[in-house]
């Protein structure tokens, strides 16, 4: 039987989730209170950041389709080592990323005075496990529904609170660039997710059609949305997501929120999750991690991957509860991890692609975020040392099946 693969409708709603997720609900009121007037420009900036950043990895996940995704383009570029060493950048922040957006559903689901966030956040996570086991078609269904419903409310409250209350507020305050750039930080938070295209690449339908319309589609959305809200917290004086809702949506505001959180939350663990999964399931096959993580099920999914990393993620919850490890502490882990990863993808890309402008884009971001890493604190830069020597210094690594075909780069213009 012809197992069903994703087309451009359901792979945007996979690509819509995770890049929305659960931070077009707490950014927009956080840069809001941080840059006041410049958070709408802020906006802008990073939505122009994440188009070409949606550009890039479109490109490399057509170019090196396949379980491992886009660190098949940095096997071409800079070795298998290189290749290895970002999957586990990935990896790295996908063992407490998603966690923290469990965290945040769990909030939004509101039982805090019946159980612990952390328990309620374990349960999410053990249902993300049973979808995950399942084929591939049917969790893109899924996401599509959960992310088309989520952007179209979240669009029409923010239009219709935009037309109740139109006097956007323009840059007024004094200009202060480092508290810009700090703004631009944590707006990051909404870039990540294009770099896991290409981990579902194999399980496309015809990859170098679907992705490319999947990709603009997405960046169209996902601008609209977030631009839309945006101005519509600046034109609400900063107050909180519900109250951008309201003139829509009225007394329902705050449930109708809840129930977006959670939905959005559901579909970028999802998919983060599913993604590493594969990854894993891939490097299991080539020799860099452990043989039985390669075992898919009938459906085709990498289950013993996914529930390796389930046990991961109830573990670290294990830990918030105990008190040693605060959402905080995972999101900030978790982004240096995620910026470690698109940096090297973006060095890989500045020197395969084909095309001058993706070369000189890939460089271009590269080194904006290579800036914006070295605003990290002291800990995560010297555990990202300490994961780069210890996979660079083995010897043990198998390298035998880590070989990419150096013909497929575009065509320069």
């Amino acid at each position: 039987m012809r197992t069903r693969k994703l087309g451009p409708v359901l792979l945007t709603g996979f690509i819509i989730g995770p890049i929305l997720g659960s931070g077009i609900i707490i950014l927009p009121p956080l840069a809001y209170g941080l840059l006041g007037s410049w958070a709408l420009p802020a906006w802008v900036a990073i939505t122009l950041i994440g188009a070409l950043f949606a550009a890039v990895f479109g490109n490399l996940s057509i170019l090196f389709p396949g379980d491992s995704g886009v660190s098949q383009c940095v096997a071409l570029a800079f070795g298998p080592r290189a290749k290895i060493l970002t999957a586990y950048f990935l990896m790295g922040a996908v063992c407490v990323g998603p966690v923290a957006v469990a965290l945040t559903a769990a909030r939004y689901l509101g039982l805090g005075g019946i159980l612990a966030d952390e328990i309620v956040a374990m349960g999410l996570v053990v249902i993300i496990w049973t979808l995950l086991l399942r084929r591939i078609a049917s969790l893109g269904t899924a996401a599509f529904i959960l992310s088309s419903v989520s952007a179209a409310l979240l669009l029409v409250g923010g239009v219709g609170c935009l037309i109740a209350m139109p006097a956007v507020q323009l840059p007024s305050e004094p200009f202060e660039p480092t508290r810009f750039g700090y703004g631009l930080l944590l707006l990051f938070w909404t870039v990540v997710g294009w770099e896991i295209i290409g981990n579902y690449s194999a399980e496309i339908r015809d990859p170098g059609r679907t992705i490319p319309r999947s990709v603009a589609l997405s960046v169209v959305v996902i601008a609209s949305v977030t631009l839309t809200v945006a101005a519509a917290m600046q034109s609400v004086g900063g107050q909180t997501m519900a109250g951008i809702l309201a003139p829509v949506f009225g007394p329902g505001s705050v449930v109708l929120l809840s129930v977006l959180a959670v939905a959005l939350c559901l579909v970028t663990e999802l998919a983060f999750t599913g993604a590493v999964s594969r990854l894993m399931a891939a490097l299991a096959v080539e020799g860099a991690l452990p043989a039985f993580l390669a075992h898919r099920n009938t459906s085709g999914a990498p289950a013993i991957a996914a529930t390796a990393l389930t046990v991961i993620h109830l573990s670290v919850l294990a830990l918030s509860l105990a008190g040693v490890l605060s959402v905080e502490k995972m999101v900030a882990l978790a982004n240096g991890f995620f910026l470690a990863n698109a940096i090297m993808a973006l060095l890989a890309g500045a020197r395969v692609l084909g095309s001058r402008g993706m070369r000189v884009s890939s460089a271009l971001l590269a080194a904006v975020l290579g800036c914006v890493l070295a605003m990290s604190s002291w800990p995560l830069l010297l555990a990202l040392a300490g994961v780069t020597w210890w996979v660079l210094g083995r010897r043990d690594v198998s390298t035998h099946a880590l070989i990419v075909d150096e013909n497929r780069v575009l065509d320069p213009d």
